[in-house]
C-alpha cells in the first residue's frame, strides 16, 4: 500500500477548536493515516492511501467546514 502526504493550506482559522473540528472531521474518513493541523502555519499535513479517497476530496471536507482550504504540495511514501 501507497500512502500519500500532502499538505493543504488552511484560511479562516482563528483558534485551537478551529484545529480540533478540522482534524476530527478529516481522520473520520476510511484511508487518511494521519492528520495533523498547525494553527500558526495555517496548514494542514495529512498523510492518506489514495486508493480509498482523493486530496480534492479532503480539501472538500474542510471547506464544508467553512474554511478555505488549497492544495501546496505532495510527496510519495513508501
Amino acid at each position: 500500500m501507497s500512502l500519500e502526504s500532502q499538505i493543504i493550506q488552511i484560511e479562516g482559522m482563528t483558534c485551537h477548536s478551529c484545529v480540533n473540528r478540522i482534524e476530527t472531521a478529516v481522520k473520520a474518513n476510511n484511508g487518511v493515516k494521519k492528520a495533523s493541523v498547525d494553527l500558526l502555519r495555517k496548514r494542514l499535513e495529512v498523510i492518506f492511501n489514495p486508493g480509498e479517497l482523493t486530496r480534492e476530496y479532503i480539501i472538500n471536507v474542510i471547506t464544508k467546514l467553512g474554511y478555505q482550504a488549497f492544495e501546496k504540495t505532495g510527496l510519495e511514501i513508501e
